[in-house]
């Protein structure tokens, strides 16, 4: 198996029955990402709702080639080498990290949100997973489509909303980051299961 590229850390991946417990104690939030802008937003969200409070958050990227986007797993060195479909898949989320952190760099989260890969179809991996890791809540990106576009693509994010058993909270873009948003108040507040 070809190695990743020097630098690109590891990121486990998981297999249906063997999803690995984040953090005994405390519920993570889970942001599952498609690399999208949106995507992006929903993870700086969910980065500044966890400020200064102990919990944790798993960044999921579910592995799927999607018709949509095709080439979307392309690798972005030597295009003409064949090489499986996770390593670039990790690469992509560690590249999107760093960028992020690069951006954001008083973004705590960032550097200790835990990374999982999944392969699947996204919308029940989403579910799947934040039922095993016993997630408090998922925020994720929805791209917003409407009409004749989400006739026929669907949204995955409407279906992880209808099906999933913890809150969703979906996020469309950058528009609605408020730059200070902390709860670390609720930490003290009293309430059932903190957060």
């Amino acid at each position: 198996m070809p190695a990743l590229r020097p630098g690109v850390r590891s990121i486990p991946i998981v297999t249906q029955t063997d999803i690995p417990g984040l953090a005994p104690s405390r519920q993570p939030l889970l942001v599952p990402v498609d690399f999208s802008d949106c995507s992006r937003a929903a993870l700086i969200y969910a980065c500044r709702l966890v400020a200064g409070t102990r919990t944790p958050l798993a960044l999921l990227h579910v592995i799927h080639d999607d018709v949509r986007r095709p080439g979307v797993y392309r690798g972005s060195s030597n295009h003409h080498m064949a090489r499986p479909i996770t390593d670039i898949a990790a690469e992509m989320v560690e590249d999107m990290l760093v960028e992020l952190r690069d951006q954001e760099p008083d973004l705590h989260a960032l550097q200790t949100i835990t990374p999982l890969l999944v392969r699947g179809l996204p919308g029940r991996r989403i579910i799947e997973v934040a039922e095993r890791e016993n997630a408090m809540m998922i925020i994720m990106g929805t791209h917003g489509r409407n009409g004749f576009a989400h006739l026929l693509q669907g949204s995955v994010a409407e279906y992880v909303t209808k099906y999933a058993r913890p809150p969703v909270m979906t996020i469309k873009d950058h528009g609605y980051l408020p730059g200070s948003l902390n709860l670390s108040w609720l930490e003290t507040a009293g309430v059932p299961g903190g957060i």
